[in-house]
């Protein structure tokens, strides 16, 4: 089996965890409670934890199916 294609289905996961937590934890969220945006603290330093595992498995769901087709793609056209 093989697993070095995970890599890229980990980075984007982790890059969309990070993307998510920018946009929601430190300039939606904090503008709407009237408070500094893009302030790190604890409570977001946290938050950015979950993001990243919260992240992890649609990147490796994606990175699974991207292999899964290209390998059926690579199958029909040989």
């Amino acid at each position: 089996m093989e697993r070095h294609g995970d890599r890229g289905g980990v980075a984007l996961g982790l890059a969309c965890g990070v993307m998510w937590w920018t946009v929601g934890a430190l300039w939606i969220m904090p503008a709407n409670m009237g408070t500094p945006v893009f302030e790190c603290n604890d409570v977001t330093s946290s938050s950015l934890g979950t993001h990243l595992v919260f992240g992890l498995p649609p990147g490796l769901a994606f990175g699974s199916v991207a292999r899964a087709m290209s390998k059926q793609g690579a199958g029909r056209a040989g």
